[in-house]
């Protein structure tokens, strides 16, 4: 035990702050606590072995006497509480606090539930920094290093150890009561051996050795370590172009460093130079909804960063050379694992907005789908004061979001947004409000009460089949169930085969599009006139 309290006590990945084990749960109990210490008053800490602050005290309060009193943060000691012990007993528990100064110096995000502290990166990566549980805290050492290097403090950790034993100390080599000292320049600590005759919990014990003491803990020097350092950004290059030999040219992404079209560094590329990025580059943000939305023309993680991209282009993802610097530097790391040669030009949607200034509809099948259906959902509402298509749950919101053109030879992102796409399309219409306005029969379910509902409407002739929403129900119930006759009927429908699964999902989500245009159209919802409405059929076939 001496052996760890000299030589790893205070240098672990983690430091022990506080911990409290109950008498009576072994041979032995630990309890730990700590405090923060001016630098300069070291001496007057290290003096003596007893605690200079007891677990629960140290907190704001008055000093004086008489009529003559002030207000005081630490009270007269070398030391303030780093980790505060609250007990409201049966009224309201007891718990633990960890220095709100800490807290806020690393904007530390509390997690109750798992009785933790994490931080957020710059890429919104969570990393736990401390353990704030009733029986124990600890805090990650280079996280509390950071703090005590920013605020020139040291930290007192205090311990003691006591442990108990069955055999008299005479027979452990004792002649009687024994106590010795040990101080250095960061540790002091003392430890004896007596006879034991107290607490019943401890009835069979005959000796006690107790080890008791504090330690102390240095920051780093300021200039080598803090946040400023940790966050400190670093610029990736990408491929720009090839050279007369065929090899890839890479420059950095770093604006400072770019052509900015007003005379800054002329010779080199432009901020605007478009940068190629294999498609699969979004899948890792279409994966986890809860913390990244990638949507027209933008990616965004849960507030942490936002890019600009070109995701309406067929076949590739672009983004310009300079807002690839606007990437913290590990996801930098990541889209250049999908960076390729370039081949051809931006898109005519992200060159309309983003070199003319124009607002345009996105031409990518999913995101023109995505804003066809809300602009059809509002326009529906404002005019019938009814929906149509009810909204989505919040538990399947994230399905809107990440419904994309899956890649090709991938089944099973085709099975994904099938799924998707006919949550949509089909379980959302108003199944309730239609049966409100139409007469049906007993076994009439969702597409039959849409099909009756638009007949009723004058929209099509009575039976009249909704052949699209069928055979996505067909293709959706695929994958839920064994692939039978109906799926494949489904897949001969749209060509699956031939297309294959990237074309045949974007034909489908265009024939989507197709029907709420015409829906749009036939309830004169006020969109485009027809000239507008052609030239957007035209822009999908």
């Amino acid at each position: 035990m001496r052996a760890y309290l000299e030589n790893q006590l205070g240098t672990e990945r983690w430091v022990t702050l506080y911990q409290f084990d109950d008498y009576g749960a072994s041979d032995t109990d630990v309890t730990m606590y700590c405090a923060l210490a001016d630098c300069d008053r070291l001496d007057d800490v290290l003096a003596e072995d007893d605690w200079d602050l007891l677990v629960g005290d140290g907190g704001p309060g008055f000093e004086g006497h008489g009529e003559a009193y002030h207000y005081v943060r630490t009270h007269d000691r070398p030391v303030e509480p780093f980790v505060h012990v609250r007990d409201f007993g049966t009224l309201g528990g007891k718990y633990n606090e960890l220095s709100e100064e800490f807290r806020l110096f690393h904007d530390l995000c509390e997690d109750k539930k798992r009785g933790r502290l994490v931080l957020f990166d710059e890429a919104a990566d969570e990393i736990e920094v401390a353990v704030v549980r009733p029986e124990v805290v600890k805090v990650k050492l280079s996280y509390l290093k950071e703090y005590l290097s920013a605020r020139d403090m040291c930290l007192v950790v205090y311990f003691e150890y006591n442990r108990h034993s069955p055999t008299a100390p005479v027979d452990l080599g004792f002649t009687g009561d024994e106590r010795w000292h040990s101080i250095s320049e960061d540790l002091r600590y003392e430890y004896f051996v007596r006879a034991w005759d107290g607490i019943s919990l401890y009835k069979s014990a005959k000796s006690l050795g107790r080890l008791r003491g504090k330690k102390i803990v240095r920051g780093n020097p300021i200039v080598t370590r803090g946040p400023w350092a940790r966050n400190r950004k670093t610029y990736e290059s990408f491929i720009i172009g090839v050279d007369d030999t065929g090899n890839d040219v890479t420059f950095t992404c770093d604006s400072a460093q770019l052509a900015n079209g007003y005379g800054k560094n002329p010779a080199a590329p432009p901020e605007l130079m478009p940068v190629f990025f294999q498609k699969e580059v979004l899948g890792k943000y279409y994966s986890d909804a809860r913390r990244y939305k990638v949507a027209d023309s933008h990616v965004w993680c849960s507030g942490a960063w936002s890019l600009k991209v070109d995701n309406n282009h067929p076949d590739f993802v672009i983004v310009y050379l300079g807002d690839l610097g606007d990437l913290p530097s590990r996801e930098q790391l990541y889209w250049k694992s999908f960076n390729i040669s370039p081949e051809g030009a931006i898109s005519r949607t992200y060159y309309d907005r983003t070199i003319l200034g124009l607002w345009v509809e996105p031409e990518e099948p999913a995101l023109l789908f995505k804003s066809r259906y809300q602009r059809f959902r509002a326009d529906w509402f404002e005019k019938f004061e009814w929906d149509l298509f009810k909204p989505l749950s919040s538990a399947d919101a994230y399905t809107f979001d990440t419904l994309h053109v899956p890649s090709d030879g991938n089944e099973g992102g085709f099975d994904t947004q099938t799924l998707a796409l006919a949550k949509v399309l089909i379980e959302r219409i108003n199944e309730a409000e239609i049966a409100t306005r139409i007469a049906l029969e007993k076994n009439d379910k969702g597409i039959s009460k849409f099909e009756k509902y638009l007949a009723v409407a004058g929209f099509h002739e009575t039976g009249t089949r909704l052949d699209l929403l069928r055979n996505l129900q067909s293709l959706r119930s695929g994958p839920a169930h064994v692939k039978g006759d109906q799926y494949l009927r489904a897949t001969r429908y749209f060509n699956v085969d031939e297309k294959g699964f990237a074309v045949a999902f974007a034909d489908i989500l265009s024939a989507a599009i197709e029907f709420i245009n015409r829906l749009a159209a036939y309830f004169d919802l006020g969109w485009e006139d027809q000239e507008d409405a052609n030239d957007l059929l035209e822009k999908l076939t």
